[in-house]
């Protein structure tokens, strides 16, 4: 009863992720050469060199020169090199020199931009998902279907009321 050992038990079998806190590069440091890590990054220093994470988080007083990969990059200082991340946020202080390719781009008013932002679809290709698109743009309607007899448009939905 008291003082027994007791195992955790998980209803999926999948062993519980291990949260951690961000890697931080305080106002007082200063690192050269690239960095990498699979979760959260701060920088509030200065980074010469590329950064590859999941989510970075770029100071109001911090620099960044060099390219930056990620899943999310919320920019408030100084960025000079290429963005490419799935969510990109620029807060008003943020000042970027470089192309940006984003799923998607947020811009506060202030924000400054010198250098080409591109949408582009970061998301891994597979072949069953280019088939699942190709199926979809080819469907077609078979004769009598829309009402109309033509197998080339698809007239809007009517609606009835009772």
């Amino acid at each position: 009863m008291f003082g027994g050992t007791k195992k955790p038990t998980t209803t999926t079998g999948v062993a519980p992720k291990t949260a951690f806190a961000p890697s931080i590069v305080s106002g007082n440091l200063k690192v050269t050469g690239d960095m990498q890590s699979n979760g959260d990054i701060q920088i509030d220093g200065q980074v010469d060199g590329d950064i590859r994470t999941g989510k970075l988080t770029v100071g109001s007083d911090a620099t960044v020169n060099g390219s930056i990969r990620a899943d999310e990059v919320m920019v408030s200082g100084t960025v000079n090199g290429s963005i490419e991340a799935g969510l990109v946020k620029l807060y008003a202080t943020a000042r970027v020199t470089g192309d940006i390719s984003h799923e998607s781009l947020a811009i506060e008013a202030g924000a400054f931009i010198q250098g080409l932002c591109k949408r582009v679809d970061l998301t891994p290709k597979t072949k069953e998902g280019e088939d699942a698109k190709r199926e979809v743009a080819e469907v077609k309607l078979l004769p009598g279907e829309d009402g109309a007899g033509d197998d080339k448009t698809i007239a809007p939905p009517t609606l009835v009321k009772g």
